[in-house]
């Protein structure tokens, strides 16, 4: 079959295809326990056939020390002990540049294995993710569970005119990040009910909002939970070439924003081109708009949710001209720069929990979804359980790392395939499109699982917004 019709169903079965085989592929951890099996054999491989690289890289001049009889002098070890050679026009260090081999190092060795078994623990428990992660959830758990998450969502789609309903809820959908998968839940019921109020598709919305979290995941116009955890992988990465090397949470943070923006824009002009128009002249069990009025008045929040909502505002707003007193007054606790980045940056995970924390806190006193000191203990039970699934992730991607580090694999790869795309001499643009290719189909099975409660919010939102009055 031809035509639109025929060419709409080829795109649904190429998708149905695509999702079958990556339903088909390994659980994340899995993955990377067999990354770890390989980098073992793979290390085991390099060493018998003596694979070597070599690199070149900026070192001090050294020379011996000796005693008065001109004999080196040696340290408790035996090793001959050194000092650096100054330059006496600069008074720094002199260095100078030096080719040194770097060789793989078998881990089915029996040295090898032990190190494996050794540094499993440390492997793990230095990850760097996974406290960074831990402890910002704690905050950021609190605030969701508590409701204050879900009200201010709430709160902003009510507030806005039906004629900018449409970039709001892409908008709200996009800045839902900070609260990781709590827009996928709060958000499309809110946004059918609300379409719905004022004659239009609760389809619609939902498409709206659930294109705004989905897409708009990795976009905000604040550092959320994520990018310190994906600063932290960059930098374990980053470690395997140069050990000193550290990505701040933060170096994404202005592209963060311009892609929140332009997201909106995006997201607003498919849905009034595209979107909005397919449905504008279908029935109500097809997903058209029907008799809408009140339909959005049980969504709206309570006289205690209001309150609540205002004092825990108020406290983030609080928190927030704390920490930027910090930043920008001298001598106080965050003012300065600590190595490459400012002290504040270093800190930004502590901040994140705070930030979420007190205002989550105080939402659930005033409303009543937190009554103790027991309450919270328990919320931050739940949250904690919830990151099960990503503890174990953490491990044996911990391991997988650590094993390609050791072994050298990560560094020799680094090299040979720079020195590939070097002697390729690629255009600067394919290159790019190449990278982010590689990028994205990397980040598929990386992506946040949607929730199944998002699913019956879908379906309960589109019988129950669709129904006439």
């Amino acid at each position: 079959m031809s035509g639109p019709a025929g060419g709409a169903r080829r795109s649904t079965r190429l998708l149905d295809a695509i999702e079958r085989i990556g339903n088909r592929l390994p659980a994340p951890a899995t993955l990377f326990l067999i990354g770890a099996v390989l980098v073992m054999i793979l290390s085991q491989v390099a060493a018998s056939l003596d694979w070597t690289v070599e690199k070149t890289i900026s070192r001090e001049v050294t020379q011996p020390v000796v005693d008065a009889a001109g004999q080196p002098l040696l340290d408790a070890s035996g090793a001959q002990i050194t000092r650096a050679v100054v330059d006496p026009a600069t008074g720094a260090p002199k260095r100078e540049l030096a080719v040194v081999r770097v060789r793989a190092v078998s881990l089915l060795t029996s040295e090898g294995i032990y190190w494996a078994l050794r540094s499993m623990v440390t492997n793990f428990t230095a990850f760097p993710p996974l406290g960074v992660v831990l402890v910002a959830m704690l905050g950021i758990g609190l605030a969701e569970k508590s409701g204050f998450i879900g009200a201010l969502l709430k709160a902003t789609l009510l507030s806005v005119p039906p004629a900018l309903l449409t970039p709001t809820v892409i908008f709200v959908g996009v800045m839902s990040s900070m609260g990781l998968d709590a827009g996928y839940v709060v958000l499309p019921p809110v946004a059918a009910a609300l379409y719905q109020s004022v004659g239009r598709s609760p389809v619609v919305g939902i498409a709206a909002v659930f294109a705004g979290v989905s897409a708009g995941f990795g976009a905000n116009l604040l550092p959320t939970s994520l990018d310190p955890l994906l600063a932290n992988f960059t930098t374990a990465s980053a470690q395997l070439i140069d050990p000193g090397y550290t990505v701040a949470a933060t170096a994404n943070w202005w592209f963060m924003i311009a892609s929140t923006v332009l997201l909106t824009f995006v997201g607003w002009g498919v849905t009034a081109l595209f979107v909005e128009p397919r449905f504008s002249g279908k029935g109500v069990e097809d997903g058209g708009a029907g008799p809408g009025a009140g339909a959005a008045a049980d969504r709206r929040l309570t006289r205690v949710e209001k309150r609540g909502l205002l004092l825990a505002i108020l406290v983030a707003v609080a928190v927030c001209a704390l920490c930027a007193a910090g930043a920008l007054i001298p001598g106080a606790p965050l003012y300065g720069v600590d190595g490459p980045f400012p002290r504040w940056v270093k800190v930004i995970v502590p901040l994140i929990f705070f930030a979420f924390l007190l205002p989550g806190l105080v939402y659930g006193l005033a409303t009543g979804s937190l009554r103790s000191d027991k309450d919270v203990a328990a919320t931050f039970g739940e949250t904690m359980a919830g990151m099960g699934s990503y503890i174990v992730l953490a491990f044996f991607a911990a391991q997988f790392i650590a094993y390609f580090a050791h072994s050298g694999l990560g560094e020799m790869l680094a090299i040979s395939g720079g020195r590939v795309l070097a002697r390729a001499a690629l255009p600067d643009a394919l290159l790019m499109i190449g990278f982010i290719g590689v990028v994205t189909s990397s980040s598929a099975r990386c992506r946040p699982s949607t929730p199944s409660s998002l699913r019956s919010s879908c379906r309960c939102s589109c019988r129950s917004a669709s129904a006439p009055s």
